[in-house]
């Protein structure tokens, strides 16, 4: 198995620590709708630069005015970086953005029918993925010791990350977005 060869940026513990408290209460609340909320029906494809019609680094005002609808608050935290967790109104259930700094910076995919731009999604298997990227994916080891593949966007800084969660045959959750906040785990 091929480690990452990413040596960018190595996270402080603490940093890590601050990110996981800010996730954990979004994805116990992302399995099910918010209330009042009703799927658009617009299809929601997750990009390396976006999701939807929400590009990566949006102000929260910005990405309401792209959504044309106001975006819901899964949770809040004090701890830095993360300022919040949030669902657009009209989305189906089983993703959430991350806001960091202000700024939509990443999104979690927890649930299938929420693809990649190029037809990946949840439950999609490890064939399927190399298939479609090949020598693009770099394949490591998550902190729990599960296989990951990740995506990196074809800019000299590699900016943008999508991290794909499998359990060793099958895509079990995604992350996308700046790489810095994509490579976490929750």
């Amino acid at each position: 198995m091929r480690r990452s060869r990413f040596s960018y940026w190595t996270p402080s513990p603490l940093l890590a620590l601050a990110f996981l408290a800010c996730l954990h209460p979004c994805a116990a609340q992302v399995s099910r709708p918010p209330a009042g909320a009703r799927s658009s029906g617009a299809p929601w494809r997750v990009g390396l630069w976006e999701v939807g019609p929400i590009r990566y680094g949006m102000s929260v005002a910005e990405a309401s005015a792209a959504v044309g609808d106001s975006l819901h608050v899964l949770a809040e935290s004090s701890s830095p970086p993360c300022d919040s967790c949030i669902v657009p109104q009209g989305a189906p259930p089983g993703f959430f953005l991350s806001v960091y700094a202000g700024r939509i910076q990443r999104v979690d995919v927890i649930a299938p029918g929420i693809y990649t731009s190029d037809g990946i999604q949840v439950g999609s298997t490890i064939k399927d993925l190399k298939r479609l990227y090949g020598d693009a994916l770099e394949t490591t080891s998550g902190l729990r010791g599960q296989l990951e593949f990740w995506l990196w966007s074809n800019d000299v800084n590699r900016r943008r990350l999508i991290v794909f969660e499998t359990d060793g045959q099958r895509i079990v959750s995604y992350r996308a977005g700046d790489r810095q906040i994509a490579q976490f785990e929750e």
